[in-house]
């Protein structure tokens, strides 16, 4: 592609993505709403400014992923992103992580006390959420093995679109086990599920639209484009938030 075109198109992707980001930029009722949400009932100005720094370190990525990654496909002639999952669902699950990796910093000012109660992944996501998202990839292991058609579009995107979601996901959920306490105890812990539900129900979801449309592809019947039903299923029932303190199973 010739250079100017290059600067072209990075110029359009960069004003796209930095008005996405005024969009997308977080105010304090934003900050509020993220607390009640997940079980901080009243929260005060300091609780808030936390969900907002919390915020604003994921949100700062979305745009430039969203928008860099598709360029970066055409700048290099890669294979562009044929569904959601690849599109969208994607760029939120890598910002997700730079934003936790980010959090892996020593928080500046007044630290809190850390927790005696020992932290492990069953403490923030369900067993079951990540048993289905095991299947999910190893379904999808399976069908994508099997050859297509020169038509279709080449099986390693959507298996790699798949693999890289739940690198991102896994590691989203390994860091808010093990990040710094930040905020009092009720923000921490509401703000560390938070992460880690959103990522693995994230992660399932593009391994969901991934498993779905192999069958079509490869002539079977369709009946495999229901995997995507238990798959969204999953997605719900693991971002939906769960008060601190209640028993994650």
């Amino acid at each position: 592609m010739p250079l100017d075109n290059v600067l072209a198109l990075v110029a359009f992707h960069a004003v796209l993505a930095l008005a996405l980001l005024v969009l997308l930029w977080p105010e304090p009722k934003k900050g509020v709403a993220v607390l009640r949400r997940w079980g901080v009932a009243e929260p005060d100005e300091r609780q808030t400014e936390v969900a907002l720094r919390y915020l604003r370190r994921r949100r700062l990525w979305y745009p430039v992923l969203m928008f860099g990654i598709p360029l970066l496909s055409e700048v290099l002639g890669l294979p562009e992103a044929g569904d959601a999952g690849q599109a969208w669902l994607l760029p939120v699950l890598l910002g997700g992580l730079l934003g936790e990796v980010v959090a892996q910093r020593p928080v500046r000012g007044p630290r809190r006390e850390a927790s005696l109660e020992r932290r492990g992944v069953s403490d923030l996501v369900p067993v079951w959420a990540v048993v289905l998202h095991g299947l999910l990839l190893g379904w999808l292991l399976v069908v994508r093995a099997l050859p297509v058609g020169p038509s279709f579009s080449p099986p390693g995107v959507a298996l790699g679109s798949a693999f890289v979601a739940a690198l991102a996901g896994w590691g989203v959920v390994l860091l808010a086990v093990r990040k710094p306490p930040e905020g009092d105890w009720a923000v921490d812990a509401a703000l560390r599920l938070r992460s880690a539900r959103v990522a693995l129900g994230l992660a399932i979801a593009v391994a969901g639209v991934a498993c779905a449309g192999p069958g079509n592809m490869i002539g079977q019947a369709e009946w495999t484009d229901l995997l995507l039903y238990p798959a969204l299923i999953g997605w719900y029932l693991v971002v939906r938030p769960v008060r601190v303190g209640e028993r994650v199973r």
